[in-house]
C-alpha cells in the first residue's frame, strides 16, 4: 500500500512539472478573450521592438512560437488579411497596405489552427481616417422634448455592430483620397474639417476610399451628364467599403451609451463642443476637444455632418426597429439629413438627437461628414 502511494505521488509530481513546460505559454490569453486554450495552436508574445500601434505602408514582425513551417495567413481587425512577406516558425514579417482599424491581429496557420488575438492601436496618421468599432445594440432613438418634429416620437432602435470614423474627414484626408476636384475649403487647413461638400461628393469620397483599401464600393453612383442636380446614389449596405452613417448609427455613436443625457456628453459641454461661437463664425480643427466615451471627437457641433437618410418629418413614427436606412428615395427626394449642429448653434441645438434637412445638393461652410463602415465579428 506504501509503495503504492508513492508511485502515485511520483506520477502526479511528474505530470505537473509536465504540464509547465516551455512549449505551453505561461499566459495563452493576454487579452483575456476567455477562448479555449490549445497548446498546439500557434501563440503570439509580442510585436518586435514591443510595437503596440500600426500604420499602413509599413513592415512588423510578429514574434511568438508554433506559427509552422509552411506560411499560414495573419489577419488583423475585420477580417482584413495582412501581406505575408517572410514565415517562421517564431517570426512572421508583414506588411500592412489595407484598410487598418484598431482591434485585434491573429495568426492562422497552414494547419487551419487560431491563435490567440494580439490587442492594436492605430498609430497616429492623418492621411486617412481612423475608424472606432462600436458595438451594437438598443437605444432610445429621438426626443420628444423637442421642437423639432422630425425628432419625434422616441422609438426603441437596435443597430448591429459597425465602424465609425474618429473624427470629421478632414481636409487632408479628402485631398489624400480625392486628388483633384477639391471643394472650395474655408477656412482652409489640414487638420480643419472638409466642410462645403455636397452630399454626392462624401459618396464619391467613400468609393474612393474603399477602392484604395481594396473594399467593396457602397454606392453606385448614377450620373447620366455630370449634372449634380440629377445624379443619383444607391447604397448597397452589404459590402464592405466605406459609406456614410446612417441616421440611426450616427445617434447612437453620439449618445456613446447614455440614456438620459440627450447631448451624450458630460458637463461642461465646451470641453468636448465647439458651439454658440459668434465670434470665431467658422469651423474649428478636428480632435482638439475630449472625445466622448467611444473615443469619437466632436459629434456635438463643430460642423453639422450629412448622414444617408433622405429627410421625411414623419419618418420616426414608422421607422423600422432594427437597423433602419431611412425613407426610400423617390422622384420627389430632395432633402437629405444633417446632423449634431455647428459651430455657431447654441446648446439646444448640438445635442445628440438634433437634426436638420439640407437639399442634396446644397454646400455650406458649416456641413461636413464623417464615414461608416460594417463591421465583420471576428
Amino acid at each position: 500500500m506504501l509503495r503504492l502511494t508513492k508511485y502515485l505521488l511520483l506520477l502526479a509530481i511528474t505530470m505537473l512539472i509536465a504540464s509547465c513546460g516551455e512549449d505551453d505559454p505561461v499566459n495563452p490569453d493576454p487579452n483575456g478573450n476567455g477562448e479555449p486554450i490549445d497548446t498546439t495552436a500557434p501563440y503570439i508574445e509580442k510585436l518586435k521592438d514591443d510595437i503596440t500601434e500600426l500604420a499602413m505602408n509599413k513592415g512588423y514582425t510578429i514574434i511568438g512560437k508554433r506559427f509552422g513551417t509552411k506560411k499560414g495567413k495573419v489577419y488583423l481587425e475585420d477580417n482584413v488579411e495582412a501581406n505575408v512577406i517572410r514565415w517562421r516558425d517564431t517570426a512572421i514579417s508583414i506588411n500592412i497596405d489595407a484598410c487598418l482599424i484598431p482591434g485585434n491581429l491573429y495568426v492562422v496557420s497552414a494547419e487551419g489552427k487560431k491563435s490567440n488575438k494580439f490587442k492594436y492601436g492605430v498609430a497616429p496618421n492623418n492621411a486617412y481616417p481612423v475608424l472606432m468599432p462600436i458595438d451594437g445594440g438598443t437605444f432610445t432613438m429621438g426626443d420628444n422634448s423637442s421642437p423639432n418634429n422630425a425628432e419625434k416620437p422616441e422609438h426603441q432602435v437596435t443597430i448591429k455592430p459597425f465602424y465609425i470614423s474618429a473624427t470629421e474627414i478632414t481636409q487632408k484626408q479628402y485631398a489624400e483620397v480625392m486628388l483633384s476636384s477639391l471643394p472650395n475649403f474655408k477656412p482652409k487647413g489640414d487638420d480643419y474639417p472638409a466642410n462645403y461638400v455636397r452630399f454626392n461628393d462624401a459618396a464619391r469620397f467613400c468609393n474612393a476610399l474603399s477602392k484604395i483599401h481594396k473594399l467593396e464600393e457602397c454606392y453606385t453612383i448614377d450620373d447620366p451628364g455630370g449634372d449634380e442636380h440629377h445624379i443619383k446614389v444607391y447604397c448597397d449596405f452589404t459590402k464592405n467599403g466605406y459609406r456614410l452613417p446612417t441616421e440611426a448609427e450616427w445617434e447612437y455613436a453620439a449618445r456613446a451609451g447614455t440614456k438620459d443625457n440627450l447631448w451624450g456628453i458630460p458637463e461642461p459641454l465646451d470641453e468636448y463642443a465647439y458651439y454658440n461661437n459668434m465670434t470665431i463664425k467658422s469651423p474649428f480643427p478636428v480632435h482638439k476637444k475630449k472625445a466622448n466615451a467611444f473615443g469619437l471627437y466632436d459629434m456635438n457641433g463643430n460642423v453639422a455632418e450629412i448622414v444617408w437618410d433622405w429627410y421625411d418629418e414623419t419618418y420616426y413614427a414608422k421607422s423600422p426597429k432594427e437597423n433602419p436606412t431611412g425613407p426610400a428615395m423617390t422622384a420627389e427626394s430632395e432633402y437629405k439629413i444633417v446632423r449634431g449642429g455647428y459651430y455657431e448653434n447654441p446648446k439646444d441645438q448640438i445635442k445628440a438627437t438634433s437634426k436638420k434637412q439640407i437639399h442634396f445638393i446644397q454646400r455650406e461652410v458649416y456641413i461636413g461628414f464623417r464615414i461608416a463602415k460594417n463591421r465583420t465579428q471576428q
